[in-house]
């Protein structure tokens, strides 16, 4: 969605090095996490849901894909810059969790994750 009903920062969010966005729209949730550093595990209590049982989908960077280098794909991107290297393709879960529940989730090395939550 372009518009939200509600927009929160959650706690495990530090500037600089995490960012853990929760959007709602309708009944609807939607999670942006941005990792800045090194490879974690975070875990986010989905207390924030209004309904007791959801269905989650998760998108978030494979471990198991070969890291695809970025250097080439734009000549206009300083030459430091042509040694990072990230992992895609991204892989998508889906599961159902309850609202009293907390999600443990993997975060690459500078990547991050989008997970949508609806109503069960």
């Amino acid at each position: 969605p372009t518009v939200w009903d509600e927009t929160r920062v959650l706690p495990m969010s530090h500037i600089g090095e995490l960012a853990v966005i929760a959007r709602r729209r309708g009944q609807d949730w939607y999670l942006g996490i941005i990792n800045a550093g090194d490879e974690k595990m975070i875990d986010i209590p989905l207390n924030f849901i209004q309904f007791s049982k959801c269905n989650v989908t998760v998108y978030s960077d494979d471990f198991n894909a070969e890291p695809i280098s970025l250097a080439g794909l734009n000549p206009n991107i300083p030459v430091e810059t042509h040694k990072i290297y990230t992992t895609i393709p991204y892989k998508v879960d889906k599961q159902v969790m309850k609202n009293t529940e907390t999600l443990n989730l993997r975060l690459a090395k500078n990547g991050g994750a989008f997970l949508k939550f609806t109503k069960k």
